[in-house]
């Protein structure tokens, strides 16, 4: 069957840990609506006072959380460029 496997389809890909156990629904049974937005309210009003880590979490999930640039190879060091060079 060609076609069946692979690719992106609705679905598709492990649900998050969170999903997993159900903390969403959870969260929205102990907190509803209200409950999720005085928390939201009081992280909002940590990061106008000045507080670094709040202003960090309001921006992670207002935007998202920007992608981390890892460097796993040079260690920040310059590379010298093979382009051009022939093994044999």
């Amino acid at each position: 069957m060609a076609g069946t496997n692979g690719g992106a389809r609705p679905g598709a890909g492990r649900k998050s840990k969170a999903v997993e156990l159900g903390l969403p629904a959870l969260i929205d049974e102990i907190a509803g609506d209200e409950g999720k937005k005085e928390v939201l309210s009081k992280v909002l009003e940590q990061a106008k006072a000045g507080s670094f880590h709040h202003q960090q979490l309001f921006l992670a999930y207002a935007f998202g959380k920007p992608a981390e640039k890892i460097d796993l190879t040079s260690k920040g060091k310059e590379l010298k460029s093979i382009v051009g060079t022939v093994v044999k």
